[in-house]
Formats: structure tokens, C-alpha cells, sequence
């Protein structure tokens, strides 16, 4: 399974979602304060990940 198809927007720290890059990490929020958040990276090997938002305009 895809480890990075599990983050949301709303994924917090204690989600535990396991680093594809270095399968020892854990992907983190930037500001785990925020109800929602774009941006992850790895507390061990520092990999970011920033997710888009999708947006409907009619």
C-alpha cells in the first residue's frame, strides 16, 4: 500500500504515517497546531511533502 495516499489535509502527528523515503520516519505535519495543513515532512530524514488542494470552480 501507498503510505502517501493515507495523508489529508487534516492528519495530525498521531496518524503515524511511515516514510516511503526512508521507512524509518514518520511524516509529520509543518504546523501540527493547524486544523489543516498542506505541507509533511519526515522527522527523520527530512523529505517534504506539500499536498494541493483540489478546487471546483464553476
Amino acid at each position: 500500500m501507498n503510505n502517501s495516499l493515507s495523508l489529508r489535509t487534516n492528519s495530525k502527528e498521531s496518524d503515524n504515517v511511515l516514510c516511503e523515503t526512508c521507512g524509518k520516519g514518520t511524516i509529520v505535519p509543518d504546523n501540527p497546531e493547524s486544523e489543516i495543513n498542506h505541507s509533511f515532512h519526515c522527522d527523520n530524514c527530512g523529505i517534504k511533502i506539500h499536498l494541493e488542494a483540489n478546487v471546483i470552480v464553476e
